[in-house]
């Protein structure tokens, strides 16, 4: 399978220069009332944490991730969780938020509230999510990412610690699978690959028509 795509992900350095092309193209759509919007439920289930769904290869992974402050004021992704443990229990004792609580209410209602947070991180691995399934089709990917404002057609996995599902071989694998067969099943439906995205996927140089010269070592 050869990548063709404006971005790097964790399991590009397998590619090869076969005829099977994927052209990753990397699209956001908001959410606007036309498309699947975004399971409003969701939003009360974890207030310290942010929740999406990947879609890969034909199956849908839950998430939960946190976000931490750099340089600047900015947030960026800081933990990744695609199932229930321990240190989700410690992000929620040692919050901000859960801390005030516990000022100002008695503390017997503190093991009720911690027990009914920590059941509702773990619904969020066992809620059934396949009406997002139609988007492979819909969008013809093999990867999309729900979260609450958008969907993300083709989002860079990498960022979401996606090898901690797929290690780069099987990611790698699972793609050119489902690009190979669900996908090339229904092939009137793939976005057409401009003739210059073909010529370079084959390992010809556009200005001289030649493959391109080796690197020397």
């Amino acid at each position: 399978m050869r990548i063709i795509s404006k971005f790097k992900d964790y399991y590009d350095c397998l590619q090869t220069h076969d005829s099977l092309i994927f052209q990753r193209k990397q699209t956001v759509i908001k959410y606007d009332g036309t498309n699947l919007e975004w399971d409003r439920d969701l939003d009360t289930i974890a207030d310290n944490f942010n929740i999406i769904i990947i879609g890969f290869c034909g199956k849908l992974y839950p998430a939960l991730y946190t976000t931490k402050m750099v340089v600047g004021g900015s947030y960026v992704l800081d933990k990744v969780f695609y199932e229930y443990n321990d240190v989700m229990e410690e992000i929620i004792d040692n919050s901000e938020e859960t801390k005030r609580y516990y000022q100002y209410f008695w503390i017997r209602n503190k093991q009720k509230r911690r027990e009914r947070k920590l059941k509702d991180l773990q619904l969020v691995f066992k809620k059934d999510y396949s009406r997002y399934s139609g988007h492979f089709l819909k969008y013809t990917t093999p990867i999309f990412l729900a979260e609450k404002d958008c969907l993300t057609i083709n989002p860079q996995l990498s960022a979401y610690s996606f090898y901690k599902k797929f290690d780069v071989n099987q990611a790698f694998q699972e793609v050119e699978m489902y690009l190979g067969s669900i996908l090339c099943a229904n092939e009137d439906r793939l976005p057409p690959v401009s003739n210059n995205n073909m010529i370079e996927a084959k390992g010809f140089n556009l200005k001289s028509s030649f493959r391109k010269p080796k690197k020397e070592h």
